[in-house]
């Protein structure tokens, strides 16, 4: 079959530890005082999808383009409220986010292209 016993062994003992560490991790948070993620806004944008979620006292600006994303973390404290953290969200910073994404793009790509490479 391709797979000796040890082998077969060691995958059970790391999907073990897998489980174990996860329930360990879903207690810590459920356990402790976070605040559940929530969506608080979106911002429409032809190209990109841009949301606004609050979480333990932060708001999180997401922008994602495909298969990339980009996150921003601002204190609740450091801002007036919601209104200014859609302000953050200008044309320059959504111009700015496209550029990364492009050579993020390009990044990825020249990675994917060694792999087919050498495989």
């Amino acid at each position: 079959m391709g797979y000796s016993l040890s082998v077969l062994f060691f995958e059970v003992a790391i999907w073990i530890v897998f489980v174990v560490e996860r329930k360990k991790f879903s207690e810590s948070i459920h356990g402790s005082n976070f605040a559940p993620l929530r969506i608080v806004a979106q911002i429409p944008h032809p190209q990109m999808k841009i949301s606004i979620f609050s979480w333990n006292e932060k708001y999180i600006i997401e922008i994602e383009a495909g298969q990339y994303k980009q996150t921003y973390k601002i204190s609740q404290d450091s801002v007036a409220g919601l209104d200014d953290v859609k302000a953050l969200c200008s044309e320059n910073l959504i111009n700015q986010t496209m550029e990364r994404f492009r050579a993020m793009h390009q990044d990825f790509s020249e990675a994917f292209q060694n792999i087919q490479r050498t495989t």
